[in-house]
């Protein structure tokens, strides 16, 4: 294992310029699997996690009040990228949104959303008093600029709204709804040209997953043309779904107990399947790297009288094994759990690998190499550039458009 490295929290801006370029120097020279770097929690937010490359975006903090709310699982899927959102009403047709990261507050215009079923529920179960309705919304989703919200209200119970809305354009690019969801919170997963997308209700246990629910309603706006919405079958109640860059956006890839599956999302058919042969093990989340190159797979294992987790990095799509990292902690399950929802994380290069570990001192994130993958020359120039400069400091780059666009393309 290689040593860390460690930095000034003082340092000014040429500092931070040299120690990145002195990170990278290291990143050549190390090997597969060798640790790069190991810093408190704190610092690893504040300024370490731009020196190692990874997204300015993502905020590695959760909120485990809000994953609480209504059914909510406290081991719940990442799928907002790392990122966290405030949304609300502003007014009875402007939605609120809020990126914590960004410091920056939007408000979108939002259709007004009707159905058959839900038209003849409002007749037949009007309130005696007028009064105002109540609505909470969460963005369950973010991929690509793109986000959806979820709105539940309490005029009409067993129907949720959801909205696609354009972050970039500031616009709502879409909407649907959901039939009898008994007021839940769900998980959705975009795929990765957004033009797809597949949810389940956010609680892992069967007997409440089973409960049947419609989505009515699909609708999208200019310049998206259309979008197609699975339901993830009730057989799949406790496997970890996440899409991969390379296979497509029909495809989706399940994990569950020691079993990985490639699963066809029109017909939901078995496409292949993979086992990790690793006994006892029990797979909780499944993350895929921004290009698709690797797996990232956390799972339990029994050991001393408790389960502790293990994180394995895997090839894509031989699905062979990379590298194993330990992240057995001090305080589990609870705060592992919370934890490891945004965690590991892959840099936007995909050349390292930031894990969280509980120690006895507080939180430590480390940083590790992963292997390289050479597609081509044009390739590698991309990672390089993507781990010396920041995604939004590239359009600063003496280069075409069509060519900024490219080194972004898989970019968080």
């Amino acid at each position: 294992m290689g040593n860390s490295v460690t930095h000034s929290p003082r340092e000014g801006r040429k500092g931070k310029k040299n120690s990145k370029v002195e990170f990278y120097n290291k990143l050549k020279t190390s090997h597969v699997g060798d640790e790069l770097l190991t810093c408190s929690f704190g610092a690893w937010c504040r300024e370490q996690r731009q020196v190692c490359g990874f997204s300015d975006k993502a905020d590695y903090t959760s909120s485990r009040h809000s994953l609480l709310q209504l059914n909510g699982s406290p081991n719940r899927p990442d799928t907002t990228e790392g990122r966290f959102f405030r949304s609300g009403f502003k007014t009875q047709n402007e939605l609120m949104i809020q990126e914590k990261e960004t410091s920056c507050c939007i408000t979108i215009k939002v259709p007004r959303v009707t159905s058959t079923e839900l038209s003849a529920y409002l007749r037949h179960n009007r309130p005696r008093r007028k009064r105002r309705s109540h609505r909470c919304t969460r963005v369950v989703a973010y991929h690509k600029g793109y986000i959806i919200v979820q709105v539940n209200t309490e005029r009409f119970i067993p129907f949720s709204k959801f909205y696609v809305i354009d972050m970039d354009q500031q616009v709502c690019s879409g909407h649907f709804v959901i039939a009898n969801n008994v007021r839940r919170w769900y998980e959705v997963h975009m795929s990765p040209s957004t033009s797809h997308i597949v949810l389940r209700p956010d609680v892992r246990y069967h007997f409440q997953a089973i409960i049947n629910y419609e989505v009515q309603n699909i609708k999208c706006y200019p310049p998206m043309s259309d979008i197609t919405i699975s339901k993830i079958p009730t057989y799949l109640p406790n496997c970890s779904i996440t899409y991969n860059a390379l296979l497509g956006d029909e495809h989706v890839i399940a994990a569950g107990q020691r079993i990985i599956q490639v699963y066809k999302t029109d017909d939901w058919s078995v496409v292949s399947v993979h086992n990790l042969m690793i006994p006892h093990a029990h797979i909780h989340q499944i993350r895929s790297s921004p290009s698709g190159d690797f797996l990232a797979v956390r799972y339990t294992y029994p050991a001393d009288g408790c389960h502790f987790n293990r994180i394995l990095i895997l090839h894509y799509p031989s699905f062979t094994k990379a590298m194993r990292v330990e992240v057995r902690g001090a305080y589990w399950p609870v705060s592992e759990f919370v934890n490891l929802q945004v965690f590991p994380r892959f840099s936007l290069s995909e050349s390292c690998l930031a894990v969280m570990k509980q120690r006895n001192c507080g939180r430590k994130v480390f940083v590790y190499k992963l292997p390289t993958e050479l597609r081509s020359l044009q390739d590698l120039c991309r990672r390089a550039v993507l781990h010396l400069v920041s995604c939004k400091d590239v359009n600063k780059l003496p280069v075409p458009e069509l060519v900024q666009r490219y080194i972004c393309q898989n970019a968080n």
